[in-house]
């Protein structure tokens, strides 16, 4: 005896899925600060990993003798920034890049990532709810670096 799902049980998973994901992106309440948030985070997130790369080439390796990634990591990005002379609060970046994944307390980074490729609904109703904190610290990051950066 097998303990394979039944094909039919997984294809209405799949579809119930699908339909909720559909419903979920067309939902006006969501559709422009979710379209908004993840783009801006995009941007953010394109630039940090340019000073990580250039950190990574400079340093070659942590403190603790592992590679440098040019993955969002905050063991790295405070480092990065602070190499260059570009003053943060580790708070402020952590609320944009860090693992954090509980409800309420979720980093831009977290949040994009269930948005994107899981369309997860808690995390579109937080986005929704922090819409502007969250808008505020990922503006204030690239205010930082270019000061000429229009708000989005």
């Amino acid at each position: 005896m097998s303990n394979k799902p039944k094909s039919n049980t997984v294809q209405k998973q799949a579809i119930n899925k699908m339909q909720k994901t559909l419903n979920l992106e067309q939902n006006p309440l969501y559709l422009e600060e979710r379209r908004a948030f993840i783009d801006l985070f995009t941007v953010c997130d394109a630039t940090c990993k340019i000073y990580i790369e250039q950190y990574k080439k400079l340093k070659k390796k942590n403190k603790d003798g592992s590679e440098i990634k040019n993955n969002l990591d905050m063991r790295t990005i405070p480092s990065a920034f602070r190499n260059f002379n570009i003053k943060f609060e580790d708070h402020e970046l952590s609320v944009i890049f860090n693992a954090d994944k509980t409800r309420g307390h979720k980093s831009c980074k977290k949040l994009r990532n269930g948005i994107v490729h899981e369309m997860n609904e808690g995390d579109l109703n937080e986005v929704h709810k922090r819409y502007f904190e969250l808008m505020n610290y990922m503006n204030v990051f690239l205010a930082r670096i270019n000061p000429d950066c229009p708000l989005l």
